[in-house]
């Protein structure tokens, strides 16, 4: 159970990750792109990405929810507490 205002940021970033397209690229690590010069690097493991949004929130941004609906995991177990 997630307060208001984290699910409030957490729907928002869903919307935006449904543009990015993510891929594999070793170990625990995706490569994300949202636009053709936007790319990050997000590692679920260690529940960061290159953005720096999720390591400073601890509310997953939109590239690494984008990974997550990839792996079809269940997206609240990402948020930190």
């Amino acid at each position: 159970m997630l307060f208001p205002k984290i699910r409030k940021k957490l729907d928002v970033n869903i919307k935006d990750s449904l543009r990015c397209v993510s891929s594999h690229v070793g170990r625990n690590r995706y490569q994300v792109e949202c636009r053709p010069s936007s790319q990050h690097v997000v590692d679920l493991v260690e529940n960061s990405c290159s953005c720096r949004n999720w390591d400073l929130t601890g509310i997953p941004c939109m590239h690494a929810l984008a990974v997550i609906h990839l792996k079809d995991e269940f997206l609240e177990t990402y948020v930190q507490t």
